[in-house]
This record gives structure tokens, C-alpha cells and sequence, in this order.
């Protein structure tokens, strides 16, 4: 059950950055969904995001209900990364 929530997530990840013309990968396992520097476990009712380099700590929590709002906002977080970056650099 777990892995299709996962699943249904990263699809909707896909459509988000695919919508942007934004080509990035997105990586499901049974223990969890990897976008860039993000990683995503579903504990009971609830999505738990972690950056890679703090995992101790969720960036953020949000309920299994919430399918679409944890996507864009997951997309969102990345996108402004990346924009960020590329704006800095200029």
C-alpha cells in the first residue's frame, strides 16, 4: 500500500516538472521517493520529506490525503532551487 501511494506521488512529481519543461528524474523504491536532493517516506498517514543533507529533520509533513499538495510542493521546492542557483551565477 505504501509503495502505491508512492507511486501515485511520483506521477504527479513528473506532471509537475513536466509541465514546466522540466526533465528530472524521480526514483521510487519500497523505502521511499528520491527527487534531486530530496527524499520522500511515507510513515503511517503521513508524507515525511527530508533534504539528503539533514535527514534527521523534516523539511516538511503532510497527510497521505494530500497527494496533490505534497507534489507541488515538492516541485515547487526544487524548481526554486534551481532557479535560485541559476540566478546567482549570473
Amino acid at each position: 500500500m505504501q509503495t502505491n501511494h508512492l507511486i501515485d506521488l511520483k506521477e504527479l512529481i513528473d506532471a509537475a516538472f513536466e509541465a514546466v519543461g522540466c526533465r528530472m528524474p524521480v526514483e521510487v523504491d519500497e523505502n521511499g521517493l528520491y527527487v534531486r536532493d530530496l527524499i520522500i517516506e511515507l510513515d503511517g498517514a503521513e508524507f515525511l520529506c527530508f533534504e539528503a543533507k539533514n535527514p534527521e529533520r523534516p523539511l516538511f509533513t503532510m497527510e497521505v490525503n494530500s497527494l496533490e499538495d505534497v507534489a507541488a510542493r515538492t516541485a515547487i521546492h526544487i524548481l526554486s532551487g534551481i532557479i535560485s542557483r541559476a540566478v546567482n551565477k549570473s
